[in-house]
């Protein structure tokens, strides 16, 4: 009896050990990557916040990204065309329409996207929807 006991835990020792381990929370959460194709056209703009605070300030702004490095905006004021870059790597879009302004990219998906900028002393965070 104590041989097939003995047996036994043996097996389960050696199946529980061949078991894969759990992929770490790191490897679950990884984000896809960046895709910039996902920018061009016509971006609304449908909220903001200026330090965490909501603000109207930013109402009807948009961005149309016009290829892939063509950019029209009013998010300045009036209306602007200029040039932008994206960095894949680091998630951060650099627009430059007579003034370079430099964004991350929280999110972007087929019909919405997230960035955060600073400006001056300020932190705007703004919500886009195609």
């Amino acid at each position: 009896m104590k041989l097939i006991s003995a047996t036994l835990l043996f097996l389960i020792l050696v199946w529980t050990s061949c078991v894969d381990e759990p992929k770490s929370k790191s490897e679950l959460t990884k984000p896809k990557e960046l895709n910039p194709s996902l920018l061009i056209g016509k971006w609304m703009l449908t909220g903001a916040t200026v330090n965490k605070i909501p603000t109207a300030r930013l109402d009807s702004a948009y961005f149309e990204f016009i290829n892939d490095s063509e950019i029209k905006t009013n998010i300045l004021g009036a209306d602007k065309t200029g040039t932008y870059s994206v960095s894949v790597k680091d998630n951060k879009m650099t627009q430059d329409i007579g003034r370079r302004i430099n964004y991350k990219i929280e999110k972007l998906v087929s019909d919405s996207l997230i960035l955060s900028m600073r400006i001056n002393t300020k932190k705007y965070k703004v919500l886009f929807e195609k």
